[in-house]
C-alpha cells in the first residue's frame, strides 16, 4: 500500500512537472510568435505573414493584430484608388474582373450594357483577356464583330450593341480600358502584368506580386494606415504592400475591391 502510494506520488509529481514546462514553453512560444507577428505588421512582410498565420498557437495571439494580418492577406479582387472625390482608377489582381451595368469592377452607364456581367477581362497567362457572357442581352464585339472569348490587343475597340465601348491600352507591363463613351465616374480598370505608373509624373510604380498590389517609391513617398495606427516614409525604391484604408502622399485613399 505504501509502495502504491510512492508511485502514485511520483505520477503526480511527473504529471504535474510535465504541465508546467508545457505551460512555460507555451508562455515562450507565444512572446516569440507575438514579436515576430509584430515585426512583420511593420514591415507588411505578406511572405512572414502568411507562413506565420499557420504557426502552432497562432490563434491565442491578440485578436487585433490577426485582424491586421487578415486584412492584409485577405484576396482581393483589386483595389480602387480615389483622391477626394475623383476616382483615379481601379487596379486589377485577380485573373478575370466582371463589368457591365450592375456593381461591377467597371461600373458602365451606357444601357446597351447588360446589369448582368456584360463579360469578363483580365489577364491570364499573361495576355488580356475578354470573355462573352452568354446571358447578357446582347454580344459583345471587338472592333465590331460579335465574340465569346478573344485575346486583346492594343487599340483593340470593345463595345456592346450600339454603345460608344472603350479602348484597349495594352503597354508591356499592363493595361487599361480607355473611356470612349458616358461612363460613371469616369473609372478606368487597370490590369498590370507587373508593374505600372501610377503618379502623374511617373515616379511611384504599383507592383503586382502573388495576388498583392505594393507600391514602390520613386522618392520619399509617405503611406498611412490610420485604420491601424501606423505610417511609413518610404525612401526611393522600396516597396509597401497596400491594405483597405491606406492613404498615400496624404490624399490618395486605397480601397480594397472584394
Amino acid at each position: 500500500s505504501r509502495g502504491r502510494g510512492f508511485g502514485g506520488g511520483i505520477i503526480l509529481f511527473l504529471a504535474v512537472a510535465g504541465l508546467l514546462l508545457f505551460q512555460g514553453y507555451r508562455k515562450s512560444r507565444l512572446r516569440g510568435l507575438e514579436r515576430e507577428l509584430a515585426e512583420a505588421l511593420a514591415s507588411r512582410d505578406i511572405p512572414r505573414l502568411r507562413r506565420l498565420s499557420s504557426a502552432f498557437l497562432y490563434s491565442a495571439l491578440p485578436e487585433s493584430m490577426r485582424a491586421e494580418a487578415a486584412a492584409l492577406l485577405e484576396e482581393k479582387r483589386g483595389f480602387l484608388l480615389r483622391r477626394g472625390g475623383e476616382t483615379l482608377g481601379r487596379f486589377g489582381t485577380a485573373p478575370l474582373q466582371p463589368f457591365g451595368r450592375g456593381e461591377w469592377p467597371l461600373k458602365v452607364v451606357d444601357p446597351h450594357f447588360s446589369r448582368a456581367p456584360q463579360a469578363w477581362i483580365g489577364l491570364e497567362g499573361g495576355r488580356f483577356v475578354l470573355e462573352h457572357n452568354s446571358k447578357a442581352k446582347a454580344p459583345t464585339m471587338v472592333n465590331g464583330s460579335p465574340v465569346t472569348r478573344q485575346v486583346l490587343g492594343d487599340g483593340d475597340v470593345i463595345t456592346a450593341g450600339n454603345s460608344n465601348g472603350f479602348r484597349c491600352r495594352i503597354g508591356p507591363h499592363g493595361g487599361f480600358l480607355e473611356l470612349q463613351g458616358d461612363y460613371e465616374g469616369e473609372e478606368r480598370l487597370v490590369f498590370i502584368r507587373t508593374e505600372a505608373p501610377v503618379s502623374p509624373r511617373g515616379e511611384h510604380h504599383l507592383v503586382l506580386k502573388e495576388g498583392v498590389l505594393y507600391i514602390r517609391a520613386g522618392h520619399s513617398l509617405r503611406v498611412d494606415a490610420p485604420r491601424w495606427g501606423r505610417s511609413w516614409t518610404l525612401e526611393p525604391g522600396r516597396e509597401l504592400a497596400l491594405c483597405h484604408g491606406d492613404m498615400v502622399a496624404g490624399a490618395v485613399e486605397v480601397e480594397g475591391l472584394q
